[in-house]
């Protein structure tokens, strides 16, 4: 672990830094694919008051979406207080539009809180959590609420190196947040969306739809190639709305 220096003031809100070096190496591992080969990455427990949310892409895209919406004009910026604390809300289900993921978020709830985190998250080394971000939004919650907040302020997870590709990130995201197996827990509009933002890293032609759907574990090119169609089509009804 890189130790941060003697007297060194902590990151403000607004402050991009490496999570690493206010991380600490647990003995676990976990397996990660880029650059073309399987990587086993450290496990770190990191303090969740230096994460963020990161709902730009994959399950939660729509959220983001939405908070834009309803606060036009406005830079949201999930490192400060204010939108980490609406975008937390969101995803407890407490926010407009969101009461469908009150239950999903409770079942997680009392699993961490039950079992602890049991599944290690993915995190950029801005502090960014790209797989991980309903468990952080519960561990929040539960330091919160809970007597023995101090074993609700890590978060585990694994830290990407700098040198992922766009690409791989994309592959990492969409492998683990679309997949088959788990595919009931995520909403059409998210996959939708993560495909939309495929398109414009891999392209449309044969082997861009033939990358795109390798990643969404067993997703056929002839499912991708409909929602392009899909795709199409809504891009065309809010152009004709303005």
């Amino acid at each position: 672990m890189k130790k941060p220096k003697k007297n060194q003031v902590a990151p403000t809100a607004v402050e991009p830094f490496d999570i690493e070096q206010y991380s600490t190496k647990t003995d676990r591992k976990h397996l990660i694919w880029y650059n073309g080969a399987k990587h086993e990455l450290d496990v770190y427990r990191i303090p969740t008051k230096y994460l963020h949310f990161n709902i730009q892409n994959g399950r939660y895209a729509d959220k983001m979406i939405q908070l834009k919406a309803d606060n036009p004009g406005e830079e949201i910026n999930p490192r400060i207080d204010k939108w980490r604390a609406e975008i937390s809300r969101m995803l407890r289900g407490e926010y407009p539009g969101t009461q469908e993921d009150r239950e999903p978020w409770g079942r997680l709830r009392d699993d961490i809180e039950g079992k602890s985190q049991l599944t290690p998250g993915v995190v950029i080394a801005d502090g960014g959590v790209i797989d991980g971000n309903r468990r952080l939004s519960v561990l929040l919650d539960l330091a919160k609420s809970k007597k023995n907040s101090a074993a609700y302020q890590y978060f585990e997870g694994v830290i990407l190196p700098e040198n992922v590709s766009d690409e791989d990130r994309w592959r990492i995201e969409a492998g683990i947040q679309l997949g088959k197996d788990e595919k009931h827990d995520y909403s059409s509009i998210n996959k939708i969306l993560k495909i939309k933002e495929g398109l414009k890293i891999f392209g449309d032609d044969d082997a861009g739809i033939r990358e795109i759907a390798n990643a969404l574990y067993g997703t056929s090119e002839k499912e991708i190639r409909q929602t392009i169609k899909e795709i199409n089509l809504i891009d065309e009804y809010l152009l004709y709305l303005d």
